[in-house]
């Protein structure tokens, strides 16, 4: 299994198993069942043509040695950055929202000078607007009413961008041979980060002199 999958199959179940005992299960299955109407398929192929879109760009634009899908928590597209390089690698950073004791997903990779933007988009939005048009109110008042814990609602964002991440990472598994023309001078990685979050990776292309 992939290592990204692996690591977003780990906090997913965490995540299920935590809102259970803490009362909001109900939730977690009314956005298990809408998360289950998207069209997964459909979203596979647009991810794995904009990404495919993404690496040929930075493949022309070889001053890119990263590249990054960034949204709006509010739900809009994962817009494509083209960075300079970055520091860090895909070490935890142990940021990630909620509570600590969940399986970490957010790297401690920290982007450098923007390059080029809005080259590509992942629709991203899909499952985050079902969560927010459909549960939104009901989750609030339930914290509000103190009827589950005040974390619930931003791990049940996590169940949605996790359903991205997972998308996103079989795109990038499908455009390997197109990866192969990108030939960095570093470990290449891409990225999804959602506004204010570091980055989760779900790809990472080997140097160049790593393939030889």
């Amino acid at each position: 299994m992939n290592i990204y999958t692996d690591r977003c199959i780990k906090r997913e179940k965490a995540i299920n198993t935590w809102l259970k005992k803490n009362n909001a299960g109900i939730y977690l299955e009314k956005l298990q069942q809408l998360l289950a109407s998207l069209p997964r398929q459909a979203l596979l192929i647009e991810f794995t043509e904009s990404i495919k879109t993404a690496i040929k760009f930075c493949t022309e634009h070889p001053e890119i040695h990263a590249l990054d899908y960034q949204w709006d928590a509010s739900g809009g597209c994962a817009f494509a950055y083209g960075l300079d390089g970055y520091t860090g690698e895909d070490s935890f950073s142990n940021s990630d929202l909620g509570p600590k004791e969940l399986p970490p997903l957010e790297s401690n990779i920290e982007h450098e000078d923007l390059i080029e933007e809005d080259f590509s988009d992942l629709s991203v939005f899909n499952s985050l607007n079902l969560l927010t048009n459909n549960l939104e109110d009901g989750v609030s008042n339930a914290i509000t009413q103190k009827n589950i814990p005040e974390d619930s609602y931003q791990l049940l964002v996590d169940i949605c961008n996790i359903f991205n991440y997972k998308i996103a990472i079989e795109a990038c598994e499908k455009n390997k041979i197109i990866f192969d023309a990108l030939q960095p001078e570093k470990v290449f990685y891409i990225t999804m980060t959602s506004l204010g979050r570091w980055p989760v990776p779900i790809a990472k292309i080997p140097s160049s002199s790593d393939k030889l």
